[in-house]
């Protein structure tokens, strides 16, 4: 549960490659992340596959009631969304995402990059 807004636009995490993505496609996320009604703002990421806060998520994940605002992600690779770049199954709940896009390949959009299945629910 994330207990307050967190800011990602300064040092370590606006720099190089930026935010390494939570969950691989060898280790992907299956855990629960509630937002509690947070921001988290500044999100960069510079190249890689499967890309966003979140890299990959499958089984049972949980993503609710979080904001990310003033993202900015560039890649060539496929996978890459603001929130979650590849989702194999879960659910986001009541998320909202914003900020810029820059991807020189497929399976690209804002909230999920590509999804093979599970859900998303906007609003309660």
């Amino acid at each position: 549960m994330l207990d307050a807004d967190i800011d990602l636009s300064k040092a370590p995490y606006n720099t190089g490659n930026g935010w390494t993505p939570i969950g691989t496609e060898t280790t992907p996320f299956t855990g629960t992340f509630h937002g509690n009604g947070h921001t988290i703002r500044g999100l960069y990421i510079f190249e890689g596959k499967n890309l966003g806060l979140f890299g990959t998520i499958e089984g049972k994940a949980e993503i609710s009631d979080l904001t990310l605002k003033d993202a900015d992600i560039r890649t060539t690779k496929s996978g890459v969304a603001i929130l979650v770049g590849q989702m194999l199954g879960g659910t986001i709940t009541n998320t909202h995402v914003s900020g810029t896009i820059k991807a020189d390949s497929h399976n690209v959009g804002t909230l999920v990059g590509y999804m093979e299945r599970g859900s998303i629910v906007f609003g309660k």
